[in-house]
């Protein structure tokens, strides 16, 4: 009997044999390969697959400044004058000079909002196609207003008709 695979065991108990395992210098090898394989990979076709999953991301520009405006409430035009609207709303662009604009020009800008609002009623601004037709109406206001470029986006922040 080969002493060299036999292991110590309890008294009383048979001596085991030790198993030794064949499998564990082919899965060296398979890591081994798929690590070169993914590092060929990377290195002929990684900067090619990066620029189009970059491409993919996002069809939308990102917009790197939201300029927020203090919080509106004006009368609305309904009958009797006893409704009225609250609206904080933020502005977004991707242009830093725009952004020194508008908060330069807020009066001027925050009284087109009030003129714009105080013409609307709650019938104007019921349903997602009448907060739609505000936005596009807001934005068309204010960009009107501004010399140095375009807002892209408006965005709610808090809207309360009462």
């Amino acid at each position: 009997m080969d002493y060299s695979t036999l292991t110590e065991s309890s008294p009383g108990k048979p001596p085991v044999k030790k198993r030794k395992s064949s499998r564990t210098p082919l899965l060296i090898a398979a890591a081994v390969a798929a690590g070169l394989l993914l590092t060929a990979g990377w290195l002929q076709y990684g900067t090619a697959m990066q620029r189009w999953f970059t491409g993919r991301s996002s069809t939308v520009p990102e917009a790197a400044h939201i300029i927020p405006l203090r919080e509106l409430q004006v009368n609305l035009a309904d009958p009797g004058g006893r409704r009225y609207l609250r609206l904080k709303i933020c502005f977004a662009t991707g242009d830093k000079a725009l952004v020194k604009e508008v908060n330069r020009r807020e009066p001027e800008i925050r009284s087109g909002i009030i003129s714009l609002l105080r013409c609307l009623t709650v019938q104007d601004l019921e349903g997602r196609e009448g907060m739609e037709r505000l936005e596009r109406e807001l934005l068309e206001q204010v960009n009107s207003i501004l010399a140095s470029g375009e807002l892209q986006e408006i965005y709610f922040d808090n809207i309360l008709i009462q």
